[in-house]
């Protein structure tokens, strides 16, 4: 409601992408500064068998991972989530979800998707515990 005055109060304009550049004031100079990614630590790796076994996820079952902390800003975006993951357990998809991370278990209420064979939570993983090729890309 409020923006336009704020970002001219601003000496400057910091972006996380150039298409938000309209928003910013043209009398501020801003500065894109894009979200910094590990390429090489989220490039595709061979599918480590050993891994899914041990998290009880069948060689066939697609994996999808999702891996953040949970926290109110992020709960629409975490049941929403879930619920597209119950819609695809229901339309019978050969799917297991990996959630990693810090999870709040009020974000489940009045859900039917709920953690067990399809929705695994390891909990929060350290990144030096994962392997060297990212076993974490599963399928």
């Amino acid at each position: 409601m409020h923006y336009r005055r704020f970002l001219e109060s601003a000496r400057g304009v910091t972006l996380v992408h150039r298409c938000l550049e309209p928003l910013a004031p043209s009398s501020r100079p801003p500065l894109e500064l894009p979200p910094v990614m590990d390429f090489h630590f989220f490039s595709p790796a061979p599918q480590d068998e050993a891994l899914r076994s041990s998290l009880g996820v069948s060689q066939e079952a697609r994996v999808i991972v999702y891996n953040g902390n949970d926290h109110a800003a992020s709960l629409s975006d975490s049941r929403a989530l879930y619920d597209a993951m119950e819609l695809l357990i229901e339309r019978a998809r050969d799917v297991a979800f990996i959630r990693t991370g810090h999870v709040l278990p009020s974000n489940y209420d009045g859900l039917q998707f709920r953690p067990g064979p399809r929705c695994i939570e390891p909990g929060f993983i350290e990144r030096a515990a994962f392997p060297p090729s990212c076993a974490w890309q599963m399928s």
